[in-house]
């Protein structure tokens, strides 16, 4: 006869309910606790890779205008940032080669007439050029804009050369594009040059921009929101005063103030949009270039 004694019972008995309950609670915080873990991750992920399209389209612009500066043209016979109403354009002569148009001469001089636009709704910052060469046809100095004076004391204003089209698109996701002149006094200024006296030359130009990530774009593009991001922060923008100027012109800081971009910022922009989203993927750049001193 077979006998099992009372530990060879309790051997084979299963898990209780109580053991079965304890077993799979615990087994739901760890998956939990690995979704959380993985959703991290793919945010951390995301933004990153938002921060790396961000500065990458920044670095990509700034290291652009700090080429063509660098090889400014200043003279009073040549166009340097003309205006067209009451904000002067971002144009001006470069020695930089421009982008030659068909049929163009392979001797291209060294020098063209750029312009930068971003007045678009569509977030995209424009470059256009027009190159000079060596013959006589197209010798920027055989038939130099001409000179005329305007106000009191005069300034000069240089007649600048005609470009054909738009130009070609340099990026997009430029939600904004402002800019200002610095003064040889310190200060910023909405024109190139001084009223004196006596009549004077910015020092240098500042530059700063709002820029969206791809993702960002397509979303606003997507909620029909773009347009009115673009024009949020156009009026959050204030144009430096006339030269002598102000020392206190900084849109950079408007700009994330109004993105609530840092602790304790107001956030304007998010309620007209609904939305804070995108402001993950959104950053602004500010840089000032000094002109150099170079003559032609």
């Amino acid at each position: 006869m077979i006998t099992f004694s009372p530990l060879s019972r309790r051997a084979t008995r299963g898990f209780t309910l109580i053991e079965l309950m304890v077993s799979m609670t615990i087994l739901v915080l760890i998956v939990s606790l690995f979704a959380q873990v993985a959703n991290g991750i793919s945010t951390a992920w995301r933004r990153s890779e938002a921060k790396m399209d961000n500065f990458a389209k920044a670095r990509s612009l700034l290291n652009r205008f700090q080429t063509d500066i660098d090889g400014i043209v200043q003279r009073d016979d040549l166009a340097a940032f003309p205006s067209t109403g009451d904000t002067p354009d971002l144009a001006f002569f470069t020695l930089r080669r421009g982008f030659d148009v068909a049929g163009a001469a392979a001797n291209t001089r060294p020098l063209s007439y750029i312009k930068f636009d971003s007045s678009g709704s569509d977030a995209k910052l424009m470059r256009n050029d027009v190159s000079f060469d060596f013959t006589t046809a197209s010798n920027i100095f055989a038939d130099p804009p001409a000179v005329v004076t305007t106000g009191s004391p005069a300034l000069p204003v240089s007649v600048p050369p005609g470009l054909a089209g738009t130009g070609f698109e340099i990026s997009d996701g430029i939600l904004a594009f402002k800019w200002a002149f610095l003064t040889d006094e310190g200060k910023y200024s909405s024109t190139y040059y001084s009223a004196g006296p006596p009549v004077h030359r910015a020092i240098g130009i500042t530059i700063s921009m709002v820029v969206a990530d791809d993702r960002a774009v397509r979303g606003l593009e997507a909620t029909n929101k773009l347009n009115a991001v673009i024009s949020d922060l156009a009026n959050e923008y204030e144009a430096p005063g006339v030269a002598p100027g102000t020392q206190n012109w900084n849109p950079q800081k408007k700009w994330e103030d109004a993105l609530g971009l840092h602790p304790g910022a107001s956030g304007s922009i998010i309620g007209s949009i609904g939305s804070s989203r995108f402001v993950q993927n959104v950053r602004v750049f500010q840089r000032t270039y000094l002109f150099p001193t170079n003559r032609l």
